[in-house]
């Protein structure tokens, strides 16, 4: 895209997107300020964030991509080097952490919501687009993600680079092109971010690539190029990966996580056990029988035997994996964790009694109808937050239920595929499934309930006009 496309491009982006790009940068602006003046570390770096912030210390220090363990400094190949390689290059910079959340906030505030309008407009229709991007604008999800030290904003706004170049490709004469090598370095550096959310970039480069080439028949080899230069950028980890493991990995995920996370939520749900106990027995089993370090389980050398160990059982478990994934697949498309985000930020003040947490999912595996008054207790304790917080997420999800329905456009398979890959996809990480695994699909999620908003709208303003006429 050219400089002069580009600034084509500007002028025909619609107030109403100007408006939800504006409502963003309000929201996190205010949001940032009232952090930093209430600034506290912990609360914007936890779980994977601590590690992710070690990572980058370590590279900033020289030490290389890796981490001190009881063995002495260990190269990662559990995690990719995208997060730690650009908050290190702040680091460098002099900068810290507030710069980086300033940073990647604003340019989440605008690129999320323009480049959501457009693919929106390109694969439905100008209105789902801009409802897309104002619903983007005001989505609390996006907000507190963009608050917190964790991949999913970096690969969001990678891959939504990556799709809108892929389809300026398509428009092209040539299918080698400017914007096709983009794409492929867009996609790539996505996957550098989130090594989980790999599948979700293959589908969406070739769900998109069918699409277009429908659409402009004259070109059906710009797919081959877009993906030959996302492998090539992805060659040099691939080799490095392989010269630490001994195998040809983009991260140590996958048969890992199915290992001790989803294997031990399949054991959680038989035994009525915690999830992190089966979780830290299974790594001590591993430990114990095939002599690996603690460090090791997370290499993808051991893939292998994870997956020799695991598959049986789970096979073996089929009632309870239905009932499993019935649980995640409510988890994937309703959780959100608001309240205690909020609460550590310090939006919202900690609970007088401080109680321990109760899974509502875990209830509802365990005790069916019985755990309803279980779950009000939980609810009443955390002032019904949880009940607001899915009154939005259900809502959404019904809508983009009726959006597929009621759409004509090719592109509701797309994606529909999506979002069952990118569930299917986080489930390997069995109880852990939490909303922010919905980040990755969010945008086109938002396209979907968009058809569904609008229909219904159409649906009452005819309904009322009829009415009226009537009268």
């Amino acid at each position: 895209m050219s400089s002069l496309e580009f600034a084509v491009f500007l002028k025909k982006i619609p107030k109403l997107v100007w408006i939800a790009v504006a409502c963003a940068l309000a929201i996190n602006i205010f949001g940032l300020t009232f952090i930093f003046t209430h600034y506290n570390q912990e609360a914007l770096i936890a779980g994977d964030g601590q590690v992710y912030l070690k990572l980058a210390e370590n590279l900033h220090q020289g030490l290389g991509f890796g981490l001190f363990a009881t063995e002495g400094f260990v190269s990662e190949t559990f995690r990719t080097p995208g997060l730690p390689f650009l908050f290190a290059m702040f680091l460098n910079l002099g900068l810290g952490l507030k710069s980086y959340l300033a940073f990647i906030s604003i340019v989440s505030s605008i690129v999320i919501p323009v480049l959501s309008w457009f693919i929106g407009k390109t694969l439905f229709n100008d209105r789902v687009g801009k409802l897309t991007a104002l619903l983007l604008a005001l989505e609390p999800l996006l907000w507190l993600h963009n608050w917190t030290f964790l991949t999913e904003i970096p690969f969001l706004i990678l891959g939504l680079f990556g799709v809108v170049l892929l389809i300026v490709a398509y428009t092209k004469k040539s299918a080698l092109s400017f914007a096709a090598l983009s794409a492929g370095v867009s996609f790539a550096l996505a996957a550098y971010m989130r090594p989980a959310a790999f599948p979700l970039v293959l589908l969406a480069l070739l769900a998109v690539s069918i699409e277009r080439a429908y659409v402009h028949k004259r070109i059906v080899w710009v797919f081959p190029f877009v993906a030959l230069m996302m492998f090539l950028c992805l060659i040099p980890w691939y080799e490095r990966t392989h010269e630490v493991s001994g195998v040809y990995s983009l991260s140590g995920t996958g048969w890992r996580n199915v290992y001790t996370d989803y294997l031990a939520s399949i054991r959680a749900v038989n035994n009525h056990t915690q999830f992190t106990d089966e979780k830290e027995a299974l790594k001590q089993y591993a430990m114990k029988t095939w002599g690996i370090t603690r460090t090791e389980i997370n290499s993808p050398a051991q893939s292998e035997i994870f997956k020799e160990y695991a598959l049986p059982e789970i096979m073996a478990n089929k009632k309870t994996v239905v009932k499993l994934q019935s649980i995640l697949f409510v988890s994937y498309f309703t959780h959100s964790d608001s309240q205690r985000r909020l609460q550590k930020l310090g939006f919202l003040p900690m609970n007088s009694v401080e109680k321990a947490r109760v899974s509502s999912s875990r209830l509802l595996i365990d005790k069916g109808f019985n755990a309803v008054s279980d779950i009000y207790q939980e609810m009443k304790n955390r002032y019904f937050f949880p009940v607001i917080e899915r009154t939005w997420t259900v809502s959404v999800f019904l809508l983009a239920v009726v959006g597929f329905f009621v759409s004509r456009s090719r592109a509701r398979f797309l994606v529909f595929l999506l979002l069952l890959t990118g569930y299917l996809t986080s489930s390997a990480i069995g109880l852990g499934v939490e909303g922010r695994l919905r980040l990755p699909v969010l945008p086109f999620y938002f396209m979907l309930a968009s058809c569904g908003i609008l229909f219904l709208y159409d649906l009452c303003r005819l309904r009322i006009s009829t009415f009226l006429w009537k009268k």
